[in-house]
Formats: structure tokens, sequence, C-alpha cells
């Protein structure tokens, strides 16, 4: 079974370039959700997420389980020291920079925020989208269920 280890710093200059894309401020869904798309699409153009998250599988969409872990509890980090949650939307507070991610990265971000551009009204705009997703399941738990790498790879590369 792959496995990568969370780094919130790249997670939370992946977030970071999301929100600056959207003024500062976003629905927090809303980016978990475009976070979820370009790790996807990292995992199979160059073989590991932008932030080593481990993902779950929930009700609404499909998470960095880390890093919702962290925006559920507001844990005290590089994460909360650059972004915060105010009435379900992230707050860019100061710029966390994007040294860490490879330029690969970076367009790989911009490209899914300005793709979805036309949705940062919603805060669930883009579930209906990950919900179509071969790899999200309807969970079996009320926390969600862990998604192993290998079915996000099997399902955006259209394995059964």
């Amino acid at each position: 079974m792959l496995e990568f280890e969370f780094n919130e710093v790249r997670a939370t200059q992946a977030a970071g370039v999301l929100l600056c894309f959207n003024g500062g401020t976003s629905w927090f869904p809303y980016i978990l959700d475009l976070l979820y798309l370009a790790d996807r699409k990292s995992l199979v153009d160059v073989g590991r997420p932008i932030a080593g998250a481990n993902f779950r599988v929930t009700f609404r969409s499909i998470v960095a389980d880390d890093l919702f872990g962290d925006l559920q509890y507001g844990r005290d980090g590089f994460w909360s020291d650059h972004i915060g949650l105010e009435l379900n939307k992230l707050v860019l507070k100061s710029d966390p920079g994007d040294g860490e991610l490879s330029y690969y990265e970076v367009a790989n971000l911009e490209r899914y925020a300005n793709m979805h551009a036309p949705r940062a009204a919603s805060q669930n705009a883009l579930s209906e989208l990950i919900r179509s997703l071969p790899e999200w399941h309807f969970p079996r738990d009320v926390k969600g269920d862990p998604l192993p790498i290998e079915d996000i790879l099997r399902g955006a590369l259209g394995y059964a």
C-alpha cells in the first residue's frame, strides 16, 4: 500500500496559492476539493500528491485527511500561522510563499483554480464533481473511509 508523509508547509503553500487566486478568502470545502483534484492529477503525473496527504472519502467529498483534521480541530502550526477559518471560509492571514512547491505544482494548482473559478461562490460547488469520480463511494463510517492511493490512481487512470 502506497503512503505519503503529510507536509504541513507544502499543504499551506498549496492552499495559499489557491486562496491568492480567489482574492485571499474562499469556502474551505471548495479549497479542499481543489486541493484534492490537484493532488489527484499530481499523483498521475509525478507519482505523489502535493502535500503528501492521506485521503478520506466523506459523505460530501474526498479530503486530505491530515489537513481536514487540522482544520476541524484548529491545531497550531504553520497552517494556522498563515490561514484562518472564519464562518466556514478559509482566510489568508499572511503569505506562506510557495518555495517548497515546484513550478509544476503551482501551475497545476492554478490550472484547477482557473478551471473551476465559476464555481468559487458556492462552498459545495465541486462536491458533486468529486462524488462522480470512480474512487468516491458512499462511506461506511460517519467519519468517512480511508482512501488508498492505489484506488485514486485506478480511478484517475480508468482502471476498475
